[in-house]
C-alpha cells in the first residue's frame, strides 16, 4: 500500500507512478497553492531559513511587524497600509491620473458609453474611493459603484435613498471638469437624485458620509 501525496490516504499504487491514488489527485496537486507551498518549501531549503519569522517596521505606519521568512519583501503590515504607501508616491498617483484622464476622454467621445464603461470594470477604486466603500459597507449601505447615467458615471448611487455621492479631487476645480459636472448634477436632479459632493482631500471622507446619513 502507498499513501497519496495529495489527499495522504491509503491505496495500491495502480495509478500513474504511484504517487496518487486517482487523477483528481494527481492533478488537484498541481494547483496554484500547492504550487506556492512547494516552491516555499524549496525556498526554505536552500536558503536555511525553515519556518523563521522576521521582524521588519512598516513602510507607511512604522510599526514593527513579523511575518515568515519567505514574505521579507513585502514591505507594509496591512493593505490599507500598503494603499496608503502607494498614494503617498506622487509618481504613481500621476499614473493612475493619466489613466483616468484617457479613459474619461474616450468615455464623452461622441456620447459613446460602451468602451468608457466596460474599461471602468477594470479601475482599481482610487484611495478616497476606497474609504468610502469601506465606510458604506461598514453601515450597512447599499450602493452601486461607478453607475453608468448616459455618457457620465456616478462615483457612489444608493439607489433606495436616490442620494448620489461624488468623490471630487483636485482634477474637479478645473473650470472644463466643473461643467461637465454640473451637467452630470443638473441631469441627476433632473431624475429625482440628491447629489453630494465630497472634495477630497479637504474634506474628511469619513464624517462626511456620515452626515449625510446622519450616521452617528
Amino acid at each position: 500500500m502507498k499513501i497519496c501525496e495529495n489527499c495522504n490516504n491509503e491505496h495500491e499504487g495502480t495509478y500513474g507512478s504511484g504517487r496518487f491514488c486517482s487523477t483528481k489527485c494527481s492533478r488537484g496537486f498541481s494547483t496554484k497553492a500547492k504550487r506556492i507551498e512547494i516552491n516555499e518549501k524549496i525556498s526554505d531549503k536552500l536558503t536555511g531559513h525553515g519556518n523563521e519569522n522576521v521582524k521588519i517596521n512598516c513602510c507607511h505606519c512604522g510599526k514593527e511587524f513579523e511575518k515568515p521568512w519567505h514574505k521579507r519583501n513585502q514591505l507594509s503590515c496591512s493593505r490599507t497600509c500598503a494603499s496608503k504607501f502607494k498614494w503617498n508616491n506622487e509618481e504613481y498617483r500621476n499614473n493612475i491620473s493619466l489613466i483616468n484622464s484617457k479613459i474619461a476622454k474616450q468615455k464623452h467621445a461622441d456620447g459613446n458609453t460602451s468602451f468608457g464603461w466596460k474599461t471602468r470594470k477594470l479601475l482599481v477604486p482610487s484611495y478616497p474611493e476606497s474609504i468610502a466603500i469601506k465606510t458604506l459597507n461598514s453601515a450597512n449601505i447599499a450602493f452601486e459603484y461607478e453607475m453608468p447615467l448616459n455618457k457620465y458615471f456616478v462615483d457612489f448611487a444608493i439607489h433606495d435613498k436616490m442620494i448620489a455621492i461624488e468623490i471630487d479631487g483636485r482634477q474637479h476645480k478645473k473650470p472644463e471638469r466643473k461643467r461637465t459636472d454640473d451637467l452630470k448634477d443638473a441631469l441627476l436632479k433632473e431624475k429625482g437624485w440628491t447629489v453630494y459632493r465630497i472634495n477630497w482631500p479637504e474634506d474628511n471622507i469619513i464624517e462626511s458620509i456620515k452626515r449625510i446619513f446622519n450616521i452617528t
